[in-house]
């Protein structure tokens, strides 16, 4: 079903409803107010409405919210008043309204700077003639004034001075309270998962090198490399030092993640694709270990674009390069309908020539990979559903969804890549084609 036929097949579910839809903002979603959520959801099972429609090439979720979970519970008769009528009960967000709204989530609900944060601030620019983020807060500012309606903080969030000045007193100590009360949260969660891995390491390392050795993971000369390092899977990282040839094991992760099985998987399926038609893109693996608790690579000494980065700039054709090879990677990835959802600058090595000039680049870490849609991850475990809320940080597509495409994009413009240009609108149309959409 095609994006058009949905909307038109709405006023079925029989619920009075407001559709917030703009692909130049968020091609990847078409966001739905109403007041019963839950009874809305069900109607739609019922009358056989996706999840999931089609736009052209790319695919959107359906996403239905609150009016008080987005907390615009004042906005609802405003927002149909001034909007286009669907049926009888559907209604469509005017202009002015989308534009207030995505300015309204980017500026109290975004905690994490991802990808529709920075686009909803890039097209909100250019369509309302606003110089930079401030004079959008001016704006919405006096949109909000305008409208009589109050801003409602529940997340950790710095608001911008033209929205902080209208607060009153008693809303500046809300928003702070709730603020401290999620900080305290996400400190207890991040105490808890060090806790479980750093436990599950102490106690199982001894029976996993004995493992190792035992299964031919290690030869006789090896040492941990993360020792006093914490990975929140619990993982050992090992240099294995075999006939003059150095190899980096990597295993014992806690069972929750599925990261080396997942990776183990990928990897297999990555090493039935033709390296004489696409070349080597990404770091294969060498070995693994049957039952998943190991995999081996080459212990190569490439440096991470993350740290190459920080030591030095790219050229000018070093950047159009990296653009094209992420560009590639995309390409090769939705051949094979998978989904990296970690693609991040900690996960692209920089290859050089011996003069240091960049030669080329490599995508590795497979452990949170999707093939064919699947969860790589178990969702019913506390470390699951941090992976499903925390899995590509910054560069996600947002808090629901890990678009490789849109990480691709956040990495070029990070590298110093530019907004518009070539490279940029390869990788911005390729966003929203496949994508891991998490609950």
């Amino acid at each position: 079903m095609n994006k058009n036929e949905f909307i038109e097949k709405l006023d079925k579910v029989g619920i009075e409803c407001v559709v917030l839809d703009d692909n130049l903002i968020n091609p990847n979603e078409i966001i739905i107010f109403t007041n019963k959520k839950k009874c809305f959801q069900q109607m739609m099972k019922e009358n056989n409405l996706p999840r999931m429609v089609q736009d052209g090439e790319r695919k959107c979720c359906i996403r239905v919210i609150s009016y008080k979970e987005a907390n615009i519970a004042q906005w609802e008769k405003e927002l149909k008043k001034e909007g286009e009528k669907k049926g009888n009960i559907v209604t469509i967000v005017s202009r002015e309204d989308s534009n207030a709204l995505f300015l309204y989530y980017a500026f109290t609900s975004v905690q994490i700077s991802h990808w529709l944060y920075y686009n909803i601030l890039h097209i909100l620019k250019q369509r309302m003639g606003c110089s930079d983020k401030e004079e959008l807060a001016k704006w919405l500012a006096l949109y909000i004034k305008k409208k009589g309606y109050r801003i409602i903080v529940r997340k950790i969030v710095e608001l911008p001075m033209a929205l902080r000045g209208d607060l009153t007193l008693l809303q500046k100590c809300t928003i702070r309270g709730y603020q401290i009360l999620l900080k305290g949260i996400r400190k207890i969660t991040v105490k808890a998962l060090i806790a479980k891995s750093s436990l599950h390491r102490i106690f199982t390392q001894k029976s996993y090198f004995e493992y190792l050795k035992k299964t031919s993971g290690v030869g006789e000369c090896w040492s941990v490399i993360n020792k006093n390092v914490f990975c929140s899977s619990g993982s050992i990282l090992v240099r294995d030092l075999q006939e003059n040839q150095a190899y980096f094991v990597k295993g014992n992760e806690l069972s929750a993640y599925r990261g080396i099985e997942n990776e183990i998987t990928i990897q297999r399926i990555l090493k039935k694709t033709s390296e004489k038609e696409y070349g080597l893109w990404y770091l294969p693996m060498l070995d693994y270990d049957p039952k998943f608790r190991w995999i081996r690579y080459e212990f190569v000494t490439w440096k991470l674009l993350a740290q190459y980065l920080q030591e030095k700039q790219l050229s000018k054709r070093e950047i159009t390069l990296l653009g094209e090879c992420l560009v590639g990677f995309l390409d090769r990835l939705l051949e094979l309908d998978i989904v990296h959802n970690d693609l991040r600058c900690e996960n692209i090595m920089v290859i050089t020539n011996g003069d240091g000039t960049v030669s080329d680049f490599m995508l590795m870490d497979f452990g949170c990979s999707s093939f064919e849609g699947g969860v790589p991850w178990n969702e019913n475990t506390f470390e699951g559903r941090y992976l499903s809320k925390a899995v590509c940080g910054k560069m996600r597509y947002n808090e629901h969804i890990v678009d490789d495409a849109a990480s691709a994009m956040l990495i070029y413009l990070y590298a110093g890549g530019t907004e518009d240009d070539e490279v940029a609108v390869m990788l911005r149309n390729r966003i929203g084609r496949i994508y891991f959409s998490v609950k």
